[in-house]
């Protein structure tokens, strides 16, 4: 299980962070989410996290 779990890591590639203290709807669906994301940080970039923080 442990070679599995180290291939599965491989796979992910993350380029930068962004963190944004505006809340989010977490009960709104992905369409919405990502739409926050473009509003927050004006465009939604492959292989970066978006981070929010909840109230």
């Amino acid at each position: 299980m442990r070679g599995v779990a180290a291939r599965a890591v491989a796979m992910i590639r993350i380029e930068a962070i962004c963190f944004a203290v505006a809340p989010p709807d977490i009960r709104a669906g992905t369409d919405t989410a990502l739409a926050h994301v473009v509003r927050v940080f004006g465009e939604f970039r492959p292989h970066h996290t978006y981070l929010f923080a909840n109230r």
